[in-house]
């Protein structure tokens, strides 16, 4: 359940076997007032909290309605419970662990510094059950699959998947484990997973090869490209550039109400005509920030960027990316949807619950933000065709658009599908992707010219372990 997203960080801690009282720090205090407005569960109270305590861009995220709905789902999770451990970054942001009775749950909440230490951000996220004994160290300087198999024992995972590529080729690659939890075979090196958000990269990367191809250009906006479509004027000068900025001032769209979520969820027309319902109703909004001043993560910028391209060529965003992304770079397990062969699975007290794919669905308008899947080894091809495209190298994109791809806006850190992170002198480029019960992740540090990739069918800690492997893959001599 994403509120607003974070930037993720690798934590490793020793948790304890004993309940912890919350912190007195800032995100400690907010935290406290937060969990006694789920224990009094007065509706006014909760709206008066959402207007005062929310800073402006989360509270333009999540509506009074939302939250108030959002709160009463929670209190049943956390009302009357010990948080078992907590994990501080900083004195304004603050992980707690804690035991729901059906599974195990992390709440991360991030503050201002200045009082009364406003909410930036709560995520609420499927947490890993504490250590009772010492947990091994981890194999640092171990092959990959020596790694992989402390990961997948550690986290208790039923699959992970990891490669690594550096100079024009794969150096490393494994998969170990089930497609889902009671299955006894172990799954081939060519099984899929769901890469999730990842596919924000890749819709950005087909409407590069369009651009390259003098059919789009970054420039064109809203307005003309959309013109049969009601839109609030302050959506009309927005670019396809800005769209894949996620800069464009567009909704969330990462979270449904039950009523909005079964509306757009069945939708009988295709992908595009969805797209299309979806875009009469988006741009009637108030834009969740100014067009063009800020970064705010948007599962509907995508929506709009691939309904631009779509109705340009005249072809499907299904046809287009599997002309210019999946055969051009010679993907041949990737495809659309859930993968056969895997099942993504949430925490369910001590092992996790498989979820099959017919018991979620968002509906397919936000296909381009988030609906594709494949085997690890075309994963890391594909942020190796990156890497290699920023050196110049390999002809998949011309230099500018890759430049263009994996540039962000002046005091940013998100380019277009790609997050751009330091590590040392370098900088690591990488997207992250989970429907919370798969997680991807594929990155690439241009001047090692070396990229990593990692696939799980559970998403608790998947992120700690997928940074813990690639920082010592890349550490190496």
């Amino acid at each position: 359940m994403l509120f607003r997203r974070l930037a993720l960080e690798l934590m490793l801690v020793a948790l304890p076997v004993f309940a912890e009282a919350v912190p007195e720090t800032p995100a400690g205090k907010t935290l406290q007032g937060w969990l006694t407005l789920l224990e009094e569960n007065d509706e006014a109270a909760m709206r008066a909290h959402h207007a005062e305590m929310l800073i402006d861009e989360f509270r333009a995220q999540l509506g009074a309605d939302q939250y108030v709905a959002v709160n009463r789902q929670l209190a049943g999770m956390v009302v009357g419970k010990e948080f078992h451990s907590f994990t501080q970054n900083s004195p304004t942001r603050l992980i707690g662990l804690i035991d729901s009775g059906s599974g195990w749950f992390e709440i991360v909440l991030e503050v201002e510094e200045a009082e009364p230490h406003r909410m930036m951000g709560l995520r609420v996220r499927p947490g890993a059950p504490p250590k009772t004994e010492e947990t091994p160290p981890f194999p640092t300087q171990g092959s990959l699959e020596e790694m992989v198999r402390y990961v997948r024992k550690e986290g208790n995972f039923p699959a992970v998947a990891a490669a690594h590529w550096k100079d024009g080729e794969i150096t490393a690659s494994v998969v170990l484990g089930n497609g889902k939890v009671g299955d006894e075979a172990m799954l081939e090196k060519g099984a899929r997973f769901h890469v999730g958000s990842v596919t924000k990269s890749m819709t950005a990367t087909m409407i590069g090869r369009l651009v390259d191809q003098g059919k789009l250009n970054w420039s064109m906006t809203l307005g003309e490209q959309l013109k049969d479509i009601p839109m609030k004027p302050v959506y009309k000068p927005v670019t396809l550039l800005q769209l894949v900025r996620h800069r464009g001032g567009i909704i969330a769209a990462t979270n449904f109400g039950p009523a909005e979520l079964a509306k757009w969820a069945n939708l009988e027309g295709d992908g595009t005509s969805d797209r299309t319902e979806f875009a009469k109703h988006a741009l009637q909004l108030e834009p969740a920030s100014e067009p063009g001043t800020e970064m705010i993560y948007s599962n509907a910028g995508y929506a709009l960027a691939a309904l631009i391209a779509e109705r340009i060529t005249g072809e499907s965003w299904e046809t287009l990316m599997q002309r210019e992304l999946f055969d051009a770079l010679k993907l041949k397990s990737a495809g659309f949807g859930w993968p056969e062969e895997t099942r993504g699975h949430l925490p369910g007290g001590a092992q996790f619950t498989v979820m099959e794919h017919a018991a979620y669905n968002l509906g397919d308008f936000l296909d381009p933000s988030g609906d594709t899947h494949m085997a690890i080894d075309d994963f890391v091809r594909y942020a190796a065709a990156h890497c290699q495209a920023l050196n110049g190298k390999g002809g998949y994109l011309k230099p500018e658009t890759a430049k263009m791809l994996h540039t962000a806006p002046e005091g940013g850190d998100y380019a277009a599908g790609w997050i751009l992170m330091p590590v040392g002198d370098e900088t690591f480029h990488w997207h992250n992707g989970s429907v919370g019960t798969y997680y991807a992740l594929a990155g690439f540090f241009p001047e090692s010219n070396e990229a990593v990739a990692f696939l799980f069918n559970a998403a608790p800690r998947a992120e700690e372990f997928a940074r813990q492997i690639g920082l010592a893959l890349h550490e190496r001599e």
